[in-house]
């Protein structure tokens, strides 16, 4: 065998036996980026449910028992700006699956304009923040079905504030805030 072929088989068994018996190796990475005039802020986005006669915070909106048809019940809340933030947010309401339920129709006026009238379990709002938005919610049983007596409604209008363009999203700045509510019907 030629010298050449030798030195290299050599070489090549040393650099393996190198690599195989050597633990670590040290090297080091090094960069940096410099960004000049940086401003960080923090802010907060809250949303805040308040009494209209006294502006403390609600935590039920409606009471009702023994609701008739044709009967109604009326509530109302302001909806402030508790943060810093500007925000958009969302009005909607998350039943309990009974007839009652089902049945329940409301009409919901922002600042004495309706904004929306229909059934209870379809209500979905959309709106920015003001300054001071004043809702007032009609709620109404406009059948006379026997299959609604002694029926219960659990409901809860959900509040829901949001920076981005998506209001369903659960990330970045958001708040949500329950208003629990109960409507129970009798005989009649």
């Amino acid at each position: 065998m030629k010298t050449a072929p030798k030195i290299a088989l050599f070489l090549l068994m040393l650099t393996g036996y190198f690599l195989l018996t050597t633990s670590y190796t040290s090297a080091d990475l090094f960069d940096e980026d410099i960004v000049h005039n940086n401003k960080l802020q923090a802010t907060t986005l809250a949303l805040g449910q308040r009494d209209t006669a006294n502006y403390d915070k609600i935590s039920t909106l409606f009471s009702v028992y023994n609701l008739k048809p044709n009967g109604f019940s009326v509530g109302a809340i302001k909806i402030t700006k508790d943060g810093k933030m500007n925000f958009k947010y969302r009005i909607k309401t998350v039943i309990s699956n009974t007839p009652l339920c089902q049945n329940l129709e409301i009409e919901v006026w922002e600042n004495r304009t309706v904004k929306y009238q229909g059934k209870l379990k379809d209500l979905v709002i959309d709106k920015d923040i003001g300054n001071d938005d004043n809702w007032i919610f009609f709620l109404e049983l406009n059948k006379n079905d026997s299959s609604l007596k002694n029926g219960n409604c659990n409901f809860d209008l959900v509040f829901k504030t949001w920076s981005d363009n998506n209001p369903d999203a659960k990330i970045g700045f958001w708040d949500e805030k329950k208003v629990h509510n109960l409507v129970t019907t009798g005989n009649w």
